[in-house]
């Protein structure tokens, strides 16, 4: 038999389970896996895994030859796992229950992230292979780039986040299935381990995965670190081109505004419009050298 209870619920546990493994339950005294004559209790955070905003519920499992009683301490957590009791009514059977599906969130969850690198790395070839007379001016408009930006970053930290909870839930189970694995009260027949091993082999598949995603993560995250070291050079490299045109003519403006007596162009009645001439000269001369190097 499976029974869904809610913490405080003390008499009702107590009928099921007996008062020794009640009081223990009620006192929080499982932490992880405890093995007891006749009776094991696990303690996890429950996640839920298709809800990750929702806050992870402490959850403790007794579980003996022929019942399984789960305590909530939440009641997402016991809305959840009361809805199977019919369906997984063992131990086995439960612990199946917690990582069913997750195969397809975390498939979900890589596409996400092969989605957004795809985008990254799209906007930056486009970028370094387009034409800018063929740029069309709203294309590269602040605001859209801003919007960009803070969904970009919004999405990878969402993704970390998530992964994060991923890791400690799958630890936890990891580290829940080690111990019970070992069968010290020997409550578990030769069936039933077999079957948890085949669960810890899958648990820690899944985490062995949200470990590689959080690998990716972390390319991903450096591609986007790229491309805005990309974006920044840019930037410096137009401010650096301006300033190589314009120093020639401070110069010029800064010797011409010393106004000396002895300088002969002050009286010179062309010297004006030489000045003029010399300046638009110099612009011209850069902005040739600096095409031909490519450097604009």
């Amino acid at each position: 038999m499976r029974k869904t209870l809610m913490f405080g619920d003390n008499d009702a546990l107590a009928a099921i389970v007996g008062d020794a493994a009640a009081a223990n339950i009620a006192d929080g005294q499982a932490d992880t896996f405890e093995s007891f004559p006749g009776y094991n209790l696990i303690a996890f955070k429950w996640c839920d895994v298709k809800a990750l905003q929702q806050r992870p519920e402490r959850v403790i499992v007794y579980s003996d030859v022929d019942k399984l009683v789960v305590v909530c301490g939440g009641q997402n957590s016991f809305n959840r796992l009361s809805s199977n009791e019919d369906k997984a009514t063992n131990l086995t059977a439960f612990l199946r229950e917690l990582i069913s599906g997750d195969v397809g969130l975390l498939e979900n969850l890589e596409g996400r992230l092969y989605s957004l690198e795809r985008r990254l790395l799209n906007s930056a070839d486009q970028e370094a292979g387009a034409n800018p007379a063929d740029v069309k001016p709203e294309a590269h408009s602040s605001h859209k780039s801003g919007k960009k930006t803070h969904r970009d970053v919004a999405m990878m930290l969402l993704a970390k986040k998530e992964l994060l909870q991923f890791k400690t839930y799958y630890e936890e189970l990891d580290a829940i299935l080690d111990e019970t694995l070992l069968n010290d009260n020997g409550c578990l027949n030769d069936d039933e381990l077999r079957r948890l091993n085949i669960i810890h082999s899958r648990v820690n598949r899944l985490l062995s995965s949200v470990l590689d995603l959080r690998e990716y993560l972390n390319h991903v995250w450096e591609a986007y670190q790229t491309q805005i070291d990309i974006e920044q050079n840019r930037l410096m490299k137009f401010f650096t081109v301006i300033t190589s045109v314009f120093m020639p003519l401070t110069l010029i403006t800064g010797w011409y505004g010393m106004n000396f007596v002895n300088m002969p162009e002050l009286s010179w009645q062309h010297g004006y419009l030489s000045v003029i001439v010399l300046s638009a000269a110099i612009c011209i001369f850069i902005a040739v050298y600096f095409r031909k190097r490519k450097w604009m």
